[in-house]
Parts: structure tokens; C-alpha cells; sequence
């Protein structure tokens, strides 16, 4: 049982799986208040629907939110071919009756929804109707993506019913994306990025992207991420200048506040000055993640030039934390996945890279190096696929991977032009063309593993489209002026020189 500390007014909301016995009534009243219109045609009357629910729930198949002891919300989902909510054709005809319970099984029929490869269907989240709002959504929603990574299933599906507005705030923070179909899927795999962000408030921050519509490809640039992407080689963003590329990408002087003041009260940057003749500074924390950033970005590139040959080696780490440190087992699950890890079974993990000394130093910082079993293998099997280029594809999301790289290449393509082009580009201009690259490179690198050139298909769009984006950085490091050049021109102006040179030759 895992422990949470945003507070409902009276107390810590605490975060566990399965419904508690003996609330199972609450249980389903809990899932009829949110549902009942749904499922009333079905159901009714509630006096009915209630202890029929009750009396069928399948408690294992839910997350719940306890506020002192309290059961206030749930989160259904399916797995092993059973959900929250249980009951046979028979349970439904003894309870309705022969004439009444035979439509009433056709209509349920349509609630059916069958899992894809990879997915893990949700059943569902309800939600005390007097503590909706308060973030206990998002709570069940992190627990639910860890069932499902533990399940090694890549996305989760969620249904959201178009008359309940709320309940889009924990969907929205947890990052999933509507679809005219009412089907959302949210990746298991994207639980951090690499620019050091890593922490809750940076997912919260998701929400608040500008989506650009600029060189024929629409662009969503976070609001944060434009603040790291402007770091000056001293250390300092100008607000001025924060501002003014931040109203270029569409975004408004609020939300630039609003993220400014998330960063200082987090310890990322300290603050200095008022409005747009501000300065802010970034932490030593905060520029130590940027250059971990750039390593990574530079083993890609070096991949791409075959420097980095892989040596036929699997690295395999094992974790076993217990639930009353969840969230130590969380952040050693998010590391894993940061670098590029895929689940091979509950707890279980396997790079093609050498990731010890990374891995070392997360679990000594987590206070967990006796929870973590590193090895390493040269036979490495999954069921009938045993060979490296079959392990890889199912394992990773290749094709995924790859059609964010062809999106990257057609970001870059254009802006190359333009950089090219002998006409002037004023400061702001090359800012924002900086910033947009950042922005669709991280989205490309999000789920990419880095695997080596051997296990990948070929061609393989990642090469083409970080030569794009590295030719786009060298033009960019040339012609912004040695003040104005912010930190991501210089962290990336060796590989970006590097692989240009590469090309032309």
C-alpha cells in the first residue's frame, strides 16, 4: 500500500489495489454514480443495479483511493479475461428474470471490449462526486500505467463519456489524447523524457503545450521545456526574451508565469527582477540535466556512424521493492524505462546498452541498491522469438519509434531551407526554430531505446532524421550571435559539427 500526499482537507489519500473487503457496496455506488447513465438501460433501476454490481465486482481488478480508511474513488480495468465488473448471462437472468433479462444482455453485449496486443482495457474511474477535481483521478491513473507495465502491455485504453467534462482533467494530466472514437490509449512506455525532468510536476506541466502551426507540421512545444531550451551559456534565461519567443509559439504571457513560478518552487531556477526585465538563473541540478540530455543525445549520433558496434550483450536488471516503499519502486521503474528498458516480466528489464552505471546511481540516490539484480547475457529468449532482431521488434515499439522519426525529419526539412536561405533571421526567429527542433527531437527520443544500428530495420528513419536536425543545429550555432547562443546551441554544436562533417564527406 502505497501513500500519497495531496490532501483532500482532512487527510492523505492512500493509494491501493483491489477493493477492501466489505466495501463493495461503496464500490458500487462509487461506479454507478459515475456510470448509472450508461449502464441504466441495461441496469435499472438503481435499487437493482447496486446490489447486482456489489454482488459481482471482481475486487482484484480494481485500483482504489482510501481517505482515512474511506473508500472514495476506484479504477477498473481488464485482465486475464475479467474486469471490475462481473457477472454471467445467468447472474443476469436470475436477477431480471427470463422476459426482462434477455434484452438486457444484448444491450450489455455492446459494453464489450476486447484488449489488443500490448493493451490494457480500463474499466473505467469513479470518483467521490465531493472530492472530484482534486487530482484523485490522476492518482489511480499512475497506479493503473504500473499494473500495466508490469503486465507488459504499451498502452492503456480508456472510454470517457462525453457528458462528464471532469473527468477530462486526469486524462488530460496522465497525457492521453481524444480521438473521435471516445478510444484513448495512453503509452506505459512515455513516463519520462530525457531533458531531466522526471518528476511529477513535469507531467502536470504537460498539459499547458501550445501547439505551433508553423512550416507546413504542427509543433507542441511545453512550456517548460521552451524555458530549458533558452539557458544561456551562463546559466540564464532573459525573460524578455522568454517572453517574446513564448508569444511567437502562441502562448500567453500567464501561462510563461505560471510555469516560471512551478520552476523557481521546485529548485530548478532561482529568480531575479520583475515582468520581462526578469533573469532567471538555472540550478546546478538543472544544468547537470541538460548535459545528461546531450549524452544521450550524442550516443545516438554516434550510433548513427557506426562507432558504437554493439557486442551481442543483453543487460538485464531485476528490481523487488515492497508496496510500503511504492514510491522507491516507482522511481527505480521510471529509470529503467527512461533508459530505454523493456519489461521481459514483472520486475524485469532488458537493455541492449550498457546502462549499469546509470542504473547504480539511481538506486544508490533511491536508497534501493540491495533491491536491484543486475546481469548480463549473451542467450537471451522470450517465448518462440530468440533471435536479436526478432527480440528487439517485439520488445519495442519500432514502428512507432520510426514514424516519430519520419515526423522529426519532416519538422526539419523546412527549417533547413530557411536556415539556408542568405536572407537575415532576426533572433526571435532563429529562437523558435531552436526551440520547435528541441521540442520534436525529445518526442522522437521519448520512447526510442537507442538500440544498435543491428537490431533496427533498415533504413532506419532515426539516422536520416537526426542528420536533418544536427545540420539544422550547425546552421543555427552559426548565426545567432555569441550572446545571444543559449546552452542548447552550445551542448550540441560539437555532434551536431561532427555529423555534418561526416555527411559532406
Amino acid at each position: 500500500m502505497g501513500q500519497d500526499t495531496t490532501d483532500a482537507g482532512t487527510g492523505a489519500i492512500t493509494i491501493r489495489r483491489g477493493v477492501p473487503a466489505g466495501a463493495e457496496r461503496v464500490a458500487a455506488e462509487l461506479y454507478w454514480d459515475a456510470f448509472g447513465r450508461k449502464l441504466g438501460p441495461a441496469l435499472n433501476p438503481p435499487d437493482k443495479a447496486v446490489p447486482f454490481l456489489a454482488a459481482h465486482l471482481n475486487s482484484d481488478r480494481a485500483v482504489c483511493a482510501l481517505l482515512d480508511g474511506r473508500l472514495i474513488a476506484l479504477a477498473g480495468y481488464q485482465l486475464g479475461g475479467r474486469g471490475l465488473t462481473g457477472g454471467s448471462a445467468l447472474d443476469v437472468l436470475r436477477a431480471y428474470g427470463r422476459l426482462r433479462g434477455l434484452p438486457r444482455l444484448l444491450l450489455l453485449s455492446l459494453f464489450e471490449r476486447r484488449p489488443a496486443p500490448g493493451q490494457l482495457v480500463m474499466d473505467g474511474i469513479a470518483v467521490d462526486a465531493g472530492l472530484r477535481g482534486r487530482g484523485v483521478g490522476s492518482l489511480l491513473l499512475a497506479e493503473v500505467a504500473a499494473i500495466a507495465e508490469e503486465q507488459s502491455c504499451r498502452k492503456i485504453k480508456l472510454d470517457v463519456i462525453d457528458t462528464n467534462p471532469r473527468a477530462w482533467g486526469p486524462v488530460r494530466e496522465a497525457r492521453l489524447h481524444r480521438r473521435t472514437d471516445r478510444a484513448h490509449a495512453l503509452s506505459a512506455r512515455a513516463l519520462g523524457v530525457r531533458s531531466g525532468d522526471h518528476d511529477a510536476s513535469h507531467r502536470h506541466d504537460e498539459k499547458e503545450r501550445t501547439t505551433v502551426s508553423t512550416e507546413t507540421d504542427q509543433v507542441e512545444v511545453p512550456t517548460r521545456m521552451l524555458v530549458h531550451a533558452l539557458i544561456r551559456e551562463d546559466g540564464t534565461v532573459d525573460a524578455d526574451e522568454l517572453y517574446t519567443v513564448a508569444n511567437t509559439l502562441g502562448m500567453s504571457d500567464q501561462q510563461v508565469r505560471l510555469c516560471i513560478k512551478r520552476l523557481v518552487n521546485e529548485g530548478q531556477f532561482t529568480h531575479e527582477g520583475r515582468g520581462r526585465k526578469a533573469q532567471l538563473r538555472a540550478t546546478a541540478d538543472t544544468t547537470r540535466a541538460l548535459a545528461s540530455n546531450a549524452e544521450f543525445v550524442r550516443h545516438a549520433f554516434r550510433q548513427d556512424a557506426g562507432l558504437t558496434p554493439w557486442d551481442g550483450v543483453w543487460h538485464v536488471a531485476a528490481f523487488a521493492v515492497p508496496e510500503s516503499a511504492r514510491t522507491t519502486r516507482d522511481a527505480l521503474r521510471e529509470t529503467l524505462l527512461r533508459l530505454g528498458g523493456a519489461p521481459l516480466q514483472g520486475g524485469l528489464y532488458v537493455s541492449a546498452n550498457a546502462w549499469e552505471p546509470y542504473l547504480d546511481e539511481a538506486a544508490h540516490r533511491l536508497g534501493a541498491r540491495d533491491a536491484l539484480t543486475l546481469l548480463t547475457t549473451t542467450d537471451l529468449r522470450r517465448g518462440d522469438a530468440q533471435g536479436p532482431f526478432e527480440l528487439a521488434r517485439q520488445l519495442w515499439p519500432l514502428q512507432e519509434i520510426a514514424d516519430r522519426y519520419h515526423r522529426l525529419g519532416r519538422i526539419a526539412r523546412p527549417r533547413l531551407a530557411r536556415l539556408a536561405d542568405p536572407a537575415g533571421i532576426d533572433v526571435s526567429a532563429l529562437l523558435t526554430i531552436a526551440v520547435e527542433l528541441a521540442a520534436e527531437l525529445t518526442r522522437a527520443m521519448e520512447p526510442d531505446p537507442l538500440l544498435p544500428p543491428q537490431l533496427l530495420p533498415r533504413p532506419w528513419p532515426g539516422t536520416q532524421a537526426r542528420e536533418l536536425v544536427a545540420r539544422c543545429w550547425a546552421a543555427l550555432h552559426d548565426r545567432a550571435g555569441a550572446d545571444a547562443r543559449p546552452v542548447l546551441f552550445h551542448a550540441y554544436a560539437d555532434v551536431a559539427r561532427e555529423t555534418a562533417d561526416r555527411t559532406a564527406g
